[in-house]
């Protein structure tokens, strides 16, 4: 907590963190797991066992900071966990906790420190889990949470508004959206071209995009999203 503090003063004017999956090699190799790794392009299964690694699994808690002399944002780690392999934890007979239970217990621990900031945690596809998104949702002060969504994920118009002296449950969610693949390649879609600042180490970078609010989820949970697709 300590280094979370001294780096949040020097560094940041505002709470941006970043998850990220970390391996580091120990001969130990009791706690190590084999896990395949995630990678920018599609890889064939030809090509998917070139990219297994083996060691640690560490969960990281990243402050995204805006360095002054530098050309790029600085991921400053602060918190970690050590994230035991299902085959370790069955062996010492322990409850084995998937990424996302580790990742929504560091964020709570976090937000237990400073329960006023506001928080802006990015994270890859693997974080994006309804539960995770949903203990997220549901604090006093909620945690906006920027992940990537499959091409097939189920999105949702909004609920449609009851009618007077409507018996039944409330519905939780409207009517299914096209998958984003669908959106994607309709020719009716409107894109917008931006100017992204800083990325990837570049200035300036022109890019198209679209956004859209919806409903992600099942009928047991259903967080309201913005979809942005690039």
């Amino acid at each position: 907590m300590l280094l979370w503090g001294c780096s949040w003063r020097l560094w940041s004017p505002m709470d941006r963190w970043s998850l990220a999956s970390m391996r580091r090699w120990n001969a130990a190799g009791g706690r190590r797991s084999l896990q395949r790794e995630s990678t920018g392009t599609r890889c064939s299964q030809a090509t998917s066992a070139r990219v297994k690694t083996s060691g640690l699994r560490w969960i990281c808690v990243v402050l995204l900071a805006e360095v002054r002399w530098a050309s790029r944002v600085w991921a400053l780690p602060f918190l970690s966990a050590l994230a035991h392999s299902e085959r370790y934890a069955k062996e010492q007979g322990k409850r084995h906790k998937k990424l996302t239970e580790w990742a929504w217990q560091l964020l709570l621990l976090v937000r237990r420190w400073y329960p006023q900031r506001e928080i802006v945690a990015v994270a890859d596809r693997t974080y994006a889990s309804l539960k995770l998104l949903e203990h997220c949702r549901r604090l006093r002060n909620p945690i906006t949470f920027i992940t990537r969504l499959r091409l097939d994920a189920a999105l949702y118009e909004p609920a449609p508004p009851r009618h007077p002296g409507q018996m039944g449950r409330p519905r939780l969610k409207g009517e299914r959206l096209p998958n984003l693949s669908v959106v994607a390649e309709d020719p009716s879609t409107v894109w917008r071209a931006i100017t992204v600042t800083n990325c990837y180490g570049k200035e300036k970078r022109l890019v198209e995009m679209v956004s859209d609010t919806a409903l992600f989820g099942t009928a047991r949970a259903c967080p309201p999203c913005r979809c942005i697709g690039c």
